[in-house]
């Protein structure tokens, strides 16, 4: 049997943890110095009205949807945009999780050591996007338009207290790879679909 890495994100995922994990996938089968074997971005729970209208948009299929039934015993585990085991899929083994990609206090207590990337930022989809830049992996016009768009979402707009300067950069990169010039036609187009949440 084939081990996996599976990306997972949070219960009740919003934008930002299912496209953080899709980044980061795209990440690992990127650059093999991750060491990751198989790199699979999955989701924890169904997508809200959101995500759904942001995939619709740009035309990008989620990630699939998994249960701990799925994982096998060599599977290993990257939390991303959430640390604590009251937000980890339901009877999620602790002891196969080797990385953690947050944006959130710290409220972990592991058997042993693993990898972690904790930024102050705003959004996951910013530390991921440093992470991408910072080993030369480019992306898409469709990764990045998704990507801008958990920025937006997770920041409110750039609105949020806890959005940053990295944010407010990040996302004007992501617009030009995107090739979006009105971000704030952009947000609100996000704004109404989160207000069917």
């Amino acid at each position: 049997m084939t081990k996996k890495t599976y990306i997972i994100g949070h219960l009740k995922p919003d934008t930002d943890s299912i496209v953080a994990a899709m980044a980061l996938e795209h990440l690992y089968k990127s650059k093999s110095c991750f060491g990751y074997d198989n790199p699979q971005a999955v989701r924890s729970d169904k997508l809200n009205p959101e995500t759904i209208y942001i995939f619709n948009r740009f035309d990008v299929a989620p990630p699939g949807l998994i249960t701990n039934e799925d994982i096998n015993d060599e599977d290993q585990i990257v939390l991303v945009d959430h640390n604590e085991a009251s937000q980890r899929l339901i009877g999620l083994n602790q002891d196969k999780i080797v990385d953690i990609v947050d944006h959130h206090k710290i409220n972990c207590n592991l058997s042993k050591p693993i990898f972690m990337t904790i930024k102050a930022w705003g959004s996951s989809a910013t530390i991921v996007y440093f992470l991408l830049k910072n080993n030369q992996v480019s992306i898409d016009k469709k990764l990045a338009s998704i990507m801008l768009a958990a920025i937006i979402s997770d920041t409110v707009g750039f609105k949020s207290s806890t959005t940053t300067t990295t944010d407010k950069e990040s996302a004007e990169e992501l617009a030009k790879i995107a090739e979006i010039n009105d971000l704030d036609t952009f947000a609100l187009d996000i704004f109404k679909a989160k207000s069917d949440l």
